[in-house]
């Protein structure tokens, strides 16, 4: 019975090693889903969108991001990045972070609007691809007697995410493998404004998309309050240098 084993097992490794058709099996690396080398840029065109998904905004606006530096930043490495938006003529530049580190892909140095005219910069990390989680809260950030503007705020945003499995799409002609991370963000708000009390509360969706060795190809927000969505746009890749 002992030598039936050997023979049995000196034959797989026999034909393991001799067979030269045999396709190795990839290994997955979600850091090839996002490359950040000096030098690189990433051209995106905006579009809004209706509480349908469809396109309502055509070409609105375009942006530009690339990497600048790398940092320490709340106790991981990150890629500092460059996002320039074109809005109608008028330029605005918005400094964020990237970072790669535990099987993550996350976001930091953030802006999320609480109104039209009042906003915050979350400089914790926001997981948006978690490599071996399905779904995960974030941590939430508190407003107590904040005062931004001409209002005062107090409540909470909570920061929750998702993933999908790996994917395909076109670019160029070309099929590229792609990923999937979803950032949720509720609002749960009250404004102070003199004597008025305004209730925030609502619901934003982001989507991003990983292209390998592309980077970021897609971004999708939507913006819901009660369940009803209320539109928002996509930002869909143009071309990219490296």
């Amino acid at each position: 019975m002992r030598i039936n084993l050997l023979i049995f097992l000196f034959t797989i490794l026999f034909y393991s090693c001799s067979n030269d058709g045999v396709t190795p099996v990839e290994e997955f690396d979600y850091r090839d889903y996002l490359p950040l080398d000096s030098g690189d840029t990433w051209d995106y065109t905006y579009y809004g969108i209706d509480s349908n998904g469809n396109i309502s905004q055509a070409g609105f606006a375009i942006n530009t991001t690339y990497y600048v530096d790398t940092l320490v930043h709340n106790g991981r490495k990150a890629y500092v990045m460059d996002s320039e938006d074109i809005v109608q003529g008028n330029k605005s530049n918005n400094e964020f972070y990237y970072s790669l580190d535990s099987n993550r892909i996350s976001l930091s140095n953030m802006y999320f609007s609480l109104t039209d005219s009042s906003r915050f910069r979350y400089t914790g990390w926001l997981d948006i691809y978690n490599l071996y989680v399905g779904d995960w809260d974030n941590v939430s950030f508190a407003l107590e007697d904040t005062t931004i503007g001409n209002s005062v705020y107090n409540g909470y945003v909570a920061f929750t995410g998702s993933k999908r499995n790996q994917s395909e799409a076109e670019f160029e002609g070309n099929k590229v493998k792609f990923i999937t991370g979803f950032l949720y963000v509720t609002y749960n708000v009250d404004r102070y404004r003199g004597n008025d009390t305004i209730k925030i509360k609502h619901n934003e969706v982001y989507e991003y998309r990983f292209g390998k060795d592309i980077g970021l190809i897609y971004t999708r927000y939507i913006d819901k309050i009660d369940s009803t969505k209320l539109g928002g746009y996509e930002k869909v890749l143009d071309e990219y240098n490296e």
